[in-house]
């Protein structure tokens, strides 16, 4: 039983696909780090050595590998999750400030209606030092979700006809839908500045 768990987190760890072959062991994308210590702690007198496996380097393997790579999975899952929202590369970009960002669009409905009338510019206002917003005489499917945290480069749909770019991170109790996330977002919050932005996105 050990050497059988202990073979599913290294095949999570170190193929390509780890963060899907996570999620299709588990059922979900929800991880229980007290479950997972558990099973390492099972595995720890169990496991053969391998060079693969020696994350520390020092000739065996030990609680110590394990939670080194415990680390390392929790990071691909991190990424998996932050990455998932966003899975449809349609070539969008977005320029402000004469700054051409990369625009990766959302598996939604309003993203797909947001990229069907681009080429679009939208003269956006700011707000609350973190966005900047814009009401359109567009409405587009809304599928609002509780998102919990706000990426900088965030582009979401509050209500129906509000698009909003985030150009800074925090959690927040609000609900919106999805439309997509600025690639490129290192230096979004000072190209957008404090004032209001012009925005033109194409495709």
């Amino acid at each position: 039983m050990g050497r059988y768990i202990f073979s599913i987190i290294l095949s999570l760890v170190f193929t390509a696909n780890a963060q899907a072959a996570f999620v299709d062991v588990c059922g979900n994308r929800e991880f229980d780090v007290r479950d997972a210590v558990s099973a390492l702690k099972m595995v720890e007198s169990n496991a053969g050595y391998n060079s693969e496996t020696d994350m520390n380097s020092d000739g065996k393997i030990t609680l110590i590998d394990c939670v080194l790579m415990l680390k390392q999975l929790l990071s691909n899952i991190e990424k998996y999750n932050a990455d998932a929202k966003y899975n449809i590369d349609t070539g969008v970009k977005a320029v402000i400030n004469e700054k051409e960002f990369t625009v990766i669009l959302s598996d939604t409905k309003a993203a797909k209606e947001f990229s069907n009338i681009l080429p679009k510019t939208l003269e956006m206002s700011e707000l609350n030092g973190n966005e900047k917003y814009i009401y359109l005489d567009t409405s587009f499917s809304s599928e609002p979700q509780k998102v919990g945290h706000i990426n900088a480069g965030d582009i979401m749909l509050y209500g129906d006809n509000c698009i909003v770019i985030f150009y800074k991170s925090f959690d927040t109790p609000y609900s919106y839908t999805l439309i997509g996330h600025i690639d490129n977002a290192e230096d979004l919050a000072e190209t957008v500045g404090s004032d209001d932005i012009t925005a033109v996105f194409t495709n």
